[in-house]
């Protein structure tokens, strides 16, 4: 996954999402874990920014903060607003990372926004959308779309993997195995889906996997089976607005990132 900073012609702005970006650098470097796997090891971004021009940088996210909470009526009132343009995958870790932040810096107030990552560089490039920091989920995109008119620098820090989600009580849960899953969804019974491939990485990744499923457990044509017995009702524009329908029942499964599985604390 990419953390970007996207700063407008405003130094003013652009002081304001340097600092932000300053203040988790300094966060993280007190730690050498992977937010999402561990064993991975974050670079350090080197500084400082010598143009207001618009400019990308990869942020490094830290998974616990120590939040500090003050009387709402002793701060003063926020006199910067900055925009975070995000991938769904990362809602629940940039609202941690924007409430520590504010709580630091009270006089900022951060905008939050999630789409599938393609949305979000639609929203940029079509839309001219107001963003100060955006964080997408595949490294790749920001040199094909991004660079250099919008972006000029890039650092890929984390790495994920998709994994299939349930419920505990999915039809043929109980004897869920990494031989058998392709099978378990194949079943008539069983309703699975993904995110659209279209707006978010997280689907393309889906048949990406499933073709390599194909190869792997070598049955030819498994990949336009799942493909048929995914309907597009099962389609939803990010990964993360799956989370309702298997709550619901709706859903049996849905492929979806090992680092929403575990913040959700679903099975996998």
């Amino acid at each position: 996954m990419i953390w970007e900073i996207f700063c407008p012609h405003s130094i003013f702005l652009f002081s304001k999402a340097i600092k932000f970006l300053n203040w988790l650098i300094r966060g993280a470097r007190a730690s050498s874990t992977n937010p999402f796997l561990p064993g991975e090891s974050s670079p350090a971004l080197p500084s400082p920014f010598s143009s207001p021009k618009i400019v990308s940088k990869g942020l490094i996210f830290l998974a616990t903060f120590s939040l500090v909470f003050v009387s709402r009526c002793s701060r003063p009132q926020p006199t910067t607003t900055l925009h975070l343009l995000h991938a769904g995958s990362l809602s629940v870790p940039l609202k941690k990372v924007a409430q520590a932040f504010e709580e630091k810096n009270p006089q900022v107030r951060l905008l939050l926004e999630s789409h599938g990552s393609l949305t979000c560089v639609r929203q940029i490039i079509d839309l001219d959308y107001p963003a100060d920091v955006v964080a997408l989920s595949d490294a790749s995109l920001i040199p094909r779309f991004l660079q250099p008119e919008y972006a000029d620098y890039t650092i890929s820090f984390a790495t994920n993997e998709l994994v299939l989600m349930y419920r505990p009580d999915s039809p043929g849960a109980n004897n869920l195995t990494i031989h058998n899953w392709m099978d378990t969804l194949l079943q008539p019974q069983v309703e699975f889906g993904h995110s659209d491939p279209n707006s978010d990485p997280c689907g393309y990744r889906t048949l990406l996997v499933w073709q390599l499923a194909e190869k792997y457990y070598q049955q030819p044509g498994l990949a336009e089976k799942l493909i048929q017995a995914c309907p597009p009702r099962n389609i939803r524009p990010k990964e993360v607005d799956l989370l309702a329908l298997l709550e619901a029942g709706e859903l049996d499964y849905i492929f979806i990132y090992l680092s929403v599985a575990r913040q959700h604390g679903y099975p996998y």
